[in-house]
């Protein structure tokens, strides 16, 4: 498998029909380095604290084991510190390290594979 951009979306679906836009997620897998990179997260605010966010989560830690990743890594941006503690939390509940820089406004996440011991450097 060449390297691959990977584009996940739940599609939410109420009785008053399919609500738009959907939650997505936009990754990238490096096969060589075997190492997935999530890219940007986006959802609605109305869609939060709703279980969107850990359904996208679950579907890419199934993804990085059917991949066999050693590591997942993302950053958490300045456009997203007025949620900051949340994004942590989340991250946290799935096993991922959360280096959070409050003064520059920025953090970066890494879960690693436990099945490998080489260390990933973001």
């Amino acid at each position: 498998m060449d390297d691959v951009d990977i584009k996940l979306r739940v599609k939410l679906i109420s009785k008053k029909g399919v609500m738009v836009p959907d939650p997505n997620i936009f990754l990238e897998f490096d096969s060589e380095q075997k190492h997935l990179r999530i890219a940007d997260i986006r959802m609605e605010e109305d869609q939060v604290n709703k279980g969107y966010g850990s359904i996208m989560m679950n579907a890419i830690m199934q993804l990085g084991n059917e991949l066999n990743v050693q590591c997942i890594t993302g950053w958490i941006s300045q456009v997203d510190w007025d949620h900051i503690e949340r994004l942590e939390h989340f991250y946290k509940k799935f096993g991922f390290s959360c280096e959070i820089n409050h003064e520059i406004k920025h953090g970066t996440i890494i879960w690693k594979n436990a099945d490998y011991i080489r260390e990933y450097k973001i």
